[in-house]
């Protein structure tokens, strides 16, 4: 481990339990829409982009317009789900305390930037971030993947990568850290897969304030 002077999270699964609000609008709109779920709703499906999640709980048997649901989709979670995203214990003093130390916090997540924002500006986090990087925040070419977000915030920022942690829940995060040779820290109580980490390269938090002490330490 390193100081760091710059911090990235993630956000579902990592800051916020987004898992029941997310999981309440695709009832809704697979409801309203007459869809059988071809996978169970549960956790598992937080933490890839919209589109990869509906595609997965369509099924490949089904023919359905993905726009058409994602619009739905996002029609409801934009209006009333996202006010329920619940932060993690401890994670507002964690970002307040590493504020406090002048450490630049930053974003990097696969939701789309109206939910993003209205979350973290009903949360109080809006002074917190230097800035926030959504899979949309390009409107004209919208990043493909968790890495290409990660690179764009560190030639952004003119960010060292040996002083930067990105802090994320699953594998994907990992992956994105490692093509961008920055350290990684697993949120161990979020959503992903931690069977499949590379225990080799991955540190792990097991609460706010034991992540707080490997950044800092």
């Amino acid at each position: 481990m390193h100081k760091s002077n710059a911090v990235i999270f993630d956000l579902d699964g990592t800051l916020i339990d987004s898992a029941p609000s997310i999981l309440d609008c695709l009832r809704i709109i697979f409801i309203n829409a007459g869809i059988e779920p071809a996978e169970p709703l549960n956790r598992a499906l937080i933490g890839p982009p919209l589109r990869e999640v509906l595609k997965k709980v369509i099924g490949v048997k089904q023919s359905v317009d993905i726009e058409f649901l994602a619009k739905e989709f996002a029609k409801s979670y934009d209006q009333e789900g996202f006010a329920n995203s619940i932060p993690y214990p401890g994670i507002q003093n964690l970002l307040t305390s590493l504020r406090l130390r002048g450490i630049s916090l930053y974003v990097a997540t696969n939701k789309r930037c109206i939910p993003t924002r209205k979350i973290i500006n009903f949360l109080g986090w809006s002074n917190l971030f230097v800035k926030v990087y959504c899979i949309d925040s390009d409107k004209t070419s919208p990043f493909q993947n968790k890495a290409a977000i990660l690179r764009a915030i560190i030639l952004e920022n003119s960010l060292k990568s040996d002083k930067v942690f990105y802090v994320g829940d699953s594998r994907d995060d990992e992956d994105a850290a490692l093509n961008n040779k920055i350290s990684f820290i697993l949120a161990s109580w979020g959503y992903g897969d931690f069977n499949n980490l590379d225990s080799c390269n991955t540190v792990s938090a097991t609460s706010a304030q034991d992540l707080y002490e490997k950044i800092i330490l």
